[in-house]
């Protein structure tokens, strides 16, 4: 909790377990719950206390358990923004943390659905993309492989949700990512989310997402040859700062 390296590198060379859990209230009724200590250095962003429990054998998919609630090592980097939350993502991603890994979180439900049915479980994709809204850690888990069609257990995509929420940005980076594309029943549609349907909406009418993205790769193209006399190489590397890979 102090970030105190020099104290736990002591204690672990002594034998003290790096496994070993805290009890700790959590959730709306205070309930107990046991936090690995990987999980408490993560949610805090201290990377270097990570980086020692995992070096002695930490458990990089550990889970806080308690009454109803399972939470990733991995989403308690969520826990802040800052850019030492995001080093320890990075860092627990590389030492093997599963993207996918599956959260159990009632108290969220009303967050995942727009109908506010009860939500078991969900996914450290759909949480990073819905519940904190942090565009950099979601690119994150895409580029080590988290999956996008993975669904919580009312069988809802972070794409939809995305679109439920009314998320122009996460939506368009799942969407730059390959996300299969859903336009919703007019029911599901609120204030907040009514312009991104419309969009998406004419995505599909324009062929899809990589139609879409090319259409607009050949009308900056013609507007770049229009407007300077350039080799035609330099033309294609102006169009793929504009328009880089997966549509701008």
């Amino acid at each position: 909790m102090d970030n105190d390296v020099d104290a736990l590198r002591a204690a672990l060379a002594a034998g003290a377990d790096p496994e070993i859990t805290v009890l700790s209230p959590a959730g709306p009724n205070n309930e107990l719950s046991a936090y690995p200590l990987l999980n408490l250095a993560a949610s805090h962003g201290h990377l270097d206390i990570c980086e020692l429990l995992v070096a002695a054998g930490a458990n990089v998919n550990a889970l806080t358990v308690g009454e109803n609630l399972a939470l990733p090592a991995l989403v308690s980097t969520l826990a802040g923004s800052s850019d030492k939350h995001f080093a320890c993502m990075r860092y627990l991603l590389e030492a093997g943390a599963d993207p996918d890994g599956q959260i159990i979180l009632p108290q969220l439900a009303n967050n995942i659905t727009p109908t506010g049915e009860s939500s078991p479980f969900t996914t450290c994709m759909l949480h990073a993309t819905i519940i904190r809204s942090t565009q950099k850690a979601l690119q994150l888990l895409i580029e080590n492989g988290a999956s996008l069609e993975l669904k919580n257990s009312l069988g809802t995509t972070g794409f939809y949700i995305a679109l439920v929420e009314g998320k122009r940005e996460i939506a368009l980076a799942l969407l730059r990512a390959g996300a299969v594309m859903k336009v919703m029943h007019r029911s599901e549609i609120t204030d907040t989310n009514e312009a991104l349907h419309d969009f998406l909406a004419d995505v599909i009418s324009d062929g899809g997402w990589a139609a879409r993205v090319q259409c607009h790769r050949d009308r900056l193209l013609g507007v770049i040859s229009h407007c300077v006399r350039l080799p035609h190489d330099v033309k294609v590397s102006i169009l793929g700062f504009w328009s880089p890979p997966g549509g701008s």
